[in-house]
């Protein structure tokens, strides 16, 4: 635990490292003080929760690292504020829900990892970020993603699905990724690819869907 005063006289702090620590909460106020933050990690923590509007003063934050920690649902309004942050690092965690608007706040947000989790279900529009360039939802439990659940990512070039447990690609489940360059699609259950399913995927360059149960591939798939 720190207490909420511990940085507020550090108003000039642009770097703060409370990695490999064994925090289990942080205050409502602990950042409140150090608007000039602009990396902030927190990682291998024990920490269970994000607190709602906790870095809602760090404006100019531009990394956020929470990885190896033990939080398990992403709220609305857990990275309010956050409006220069570019990279945001989730990985291995617990996390199994995340609220329709958990990152709506992040419109210059670059890179998401979210690797290592255990979500099964994503709601569609749930990525409202335009200016994403990297999403990666690798070794979770994910069994479908249905049309328009990436529709909203009109720049983003990579995206990892490795390892979790998708039977089947939809038609429309790439809907809107005009400019996806890498798909990794390996180590799921994929048994069938639906006809024109990476119809819309014109820079796609790499495709990745080794280890998976296909038995047939339809030539139009790939067209």
């Amino acid at each position: 635990y720190i207490e909420s005063n511990s940085f507020s006289h550090l108003d000039k702090l642009k770097i703060l490292k409370l990695d490999r620590n064994n925090l289990t909460f942080l205050n409502q106020k602990i950042f409140e003080n150090t608007i000039l933050l602009e990396y902030l990690d927190i990682s291998q923590n024990r920490l269970l929760e994000i607190p709602s509007h906790i870095f809602s003063k760090l404006s100019n934050l531009k990394e956020l690292i929470l990885s190896l920690n033990l939080i398990n649902s992403i709220k609305d309004n857990s990275f309010y504020g956050l409006i220069s942050l570019k990279e945001l690092y989730l990985i291995n965690n617990k996390i199994n829900s995340i609220n329709a608007n958990s990152f709506n706040n992040l419109k210059n947000l670059e890179l998401l990892l979210l690797d290592s989790n255990q979500i099964e279900f994503l709601d569609n529009y749930i990525f409202n970020l335009g200016n994403l360039k990297e999403l990666s939802l690798a070794h979770n439990k994910i069994n479908l993603i249905g049309p328009n659940f990436f529709v909203n990512l009109k720049n983003l070039k990579k995206l990892d699905l490795c390892d979790n447990f998708l039977r089947k690609i939809e038609q429309k489940s790439f809907s809107g990724l005009f400019n996806l360059e890498e798909l990794r699609l390996s180590y799921n259950k994929i048994s069938k690819i639906e006809p024109d399913s990476f119809i819309q995927l014109h820079k796609l360059s790499s495709l990745i869907l080794y280890q998976n149960e296909l038995v047939n591939m339809d030539a139009s798939i790939l067209k």
